[in-house]
């Protein structure tokens, strides 16, 4: 009878351990500044399209007229797609969770034409007063994610292209350097 309890009751809390599954490990970016998706059923992590964003600058009027900074990248539209009803969150590896991340990775929605996508990020009139293209800007939500980095949520997305700029600075009037930005596109 002894035997047999000692049975039931070792039998009974295997069962009951198979029946909750192990929790899954969190996945973390391998690289610092990537920035990926995070997809909500299994977790894993996705890779966006990684491409190089070309600065231009216009001078409209010889300079009198004002000049205007874009950024230029190739193809019409992002490989990486999202459906806008299941849009993901983004994670990011960083440095230091405690810093604050909105100076490190900003969101843009990128002006789309038959080879190219652009964003006029920032013009100045001749009299030196500067307009930042807040509208194509989209406001993040940031949280740690694990140890080592944040996880981005964005609010719903209107259909388009979009890119993640993760330079620690913002792009300035009369810069030459190229950037590489993160792409999806929302359909």
């Amino acid at each position: 009878m002894r035997v047999t309890m000692t049975f039931l009751c070792i039998f009974a809390v295997g069962a009951a351990s198979a029946q909750s599954p192990a929790p899954r490990p969190v996945e973390e970016p391998e690289f610092q500044g990537v920035v990926y998706s995070v997809h909500s059923d299994s977790g894993m992590l996705g890779l966006l399209e990684k491409a190089p964003a070309v600065p231009s600058i216009r001078l409209r009027g010889l300079g009198l007229g004002g000049i205007k900074l874009s950024f230029t990248v190739d193809g019409a539209a992002s490989s990486v797609r999202f459906s806008s009803a299941q849009i993901p969150s983004f994670v990011m590896r960083v440095e230091n969770q405690s810093a604050d991340p909105s100076d490190s990775v900003q969101l843009y929605k990128m002006a789309p034409d038959d080879k190219h996508r652009k964003l006029a990020y920032t013009s100045m009139s001749a009299f030196g007063q500067k307009v930042q293209a807040a509208e194509a800007k989209v406001q993040l939500e940031f949280n740690k994610y694990a140890t080592t980095s944040i996880r981005i949520s964005t609010p719903k997305l209107a259909l388009g292209e979009y890119c993640f700029n993760t330079t620690d600075t913002r792009p300035q009037l009369g810069e030459t350097q190229i950037r590489t930005v993160y792409c999806f596109g929302v359909d």
